[in-house]
């Protein structure tokens, strides 16, 4: 999340997807995800209202959280056996959202208080998406990949200037994302191709 004072996010994320071809070498490629968690961590300290809290609120971690149900729709070029390459836009919904704050008293022992953060952020998010993968196995026409993908945001998802870095900008959801995706129910196309034989 950008013009927020604070570390990136590491967060796991859950969802499925389709490949619907609509062109030689060109598919639709539409996905939900169900669990998808952006945010930052560390965060500068601020009053909550709560003496118990702001006491101590200089030896506090805060840690921001929005819940997302996002659902990226791409245009996925597949040129080759085993690269693709994706561009599209990503609607979000935004689910529950929390700041939690966290204090170490002893190894064992830490305080925890999360407050909602509905008020202050926005319901809907939208913004562009790419990706690159990579087909692991070569002779099945669908198999596992892996691949990265980047969300840039354009909506300001913090609507109260008092919690941004700056207020005369946006804060945006922006986030890289490792990911492993599985072909569930691809039948008989998930087989290994048979290999022709050398002339």
């Amino acid at each position: 999340m950008s013009n927020q004072d604070g570390s990136w996010k590491t967060k796991f994320n859950l969802g499925f997807y389709f490949d619907i071809k609509f062109a030689e070498d060109w598919w639709f490629h539409p996905a939900v995800q169900v669990l998808s968690q952006q945010g930052i961590d560390n965060l500068n300290p601020y009053p909550t209202g709560y003496p118990e809290v702001d006491d101590v609120a200089n030896e506090l971690q805060i840690d921001r959280q929005l819940n997302y149900y996002r659902v990226p729709l791409m245009v996925r070029y597949h040129p080759g056996d085993r690269w693709y390459f994706d561009l599209g836009i990503e609607p979000a919904l935004r689910g529950k959202s929390h700041d939690f704050f966290y204090l170490e008293i002893e190894p064992d022992d830490e305080f925890a208080y999360k407050t909602k953060i509905s008020d202050i952020t926005s319901t809907l998010d939208f913004g562009f998406t790419s990706g690159i993968a990579y087909k692991l196995s070569k002779k099945r026409l669908k198999s596992m990949k892996l691949g990265v993908t980047f969300y840039n945001g354009i909506v300001d998802v913090i609507t109260d200037d008092a919690f941004k870095e700056d207020p005369s900008k946006k804060s945006v959801n922006r986030y890289f994302q490792i990911a492993v995706t599985i072909p569930i129910g691809a039948g008989e196309a998930a087989k290994p191709q048979e290999e022709l034989p050398e002339n």
